[in-house]
């Protein structure tokens, strides 16, 4: 309640400051063109099935490696939940993921690869 530290308040053109902001702030201006940063090395993929399908990140890790050829370095983070899961994958190989893990199996189930949004 009593803290101190440094608020931003960003306002397209035609808007107004809010009625609580009794002090005139500061205003700072961006340059017209921003330089984007780099996309991230890792792209994150969504598979349909899960742990109720009694898939584990093994039998991701084992699919990747095996069908596709992935290196240990190339694949992410994997993340099981229930009936979902997701695995981040080297950006270069993510089309050839795609290509290769199209109407796979996994423990006889019949898995759904795609980029998650």
């Amino acid at each position: 309640m009593h803290a101190f530290g440094e608020a931003y308040l960003v306002l397209a053109d035609d808007e107004t400051l809010p009625i609580y902001i009794t002090d005139k702030p500061m205003e700072l201006s961006l340059p017209e063109r921003l330089k984007l940063p780099p996309p991230p090395a890792f792209v994150c993929l969504y598979i349909s099935a899960g742990k109720k399908d009694k898939i584990s990140k093994g039998d991701i890790a084992g699919l990747l490696m095996k069908k596709v050829g992935l290196k240990q370095n190339e694949i992410g983070l994997i993340t099981t939940l229930d009936y979902s899961s997701y695995v981040s994958v080297s950006r270069s190989m993510v089309n050839q993921v795609l290509a290769k893990t199209r109407d796979e199996r996994i423990k006889k189930t019949k898995v759904r690869i795609e980029i998650a949004n």
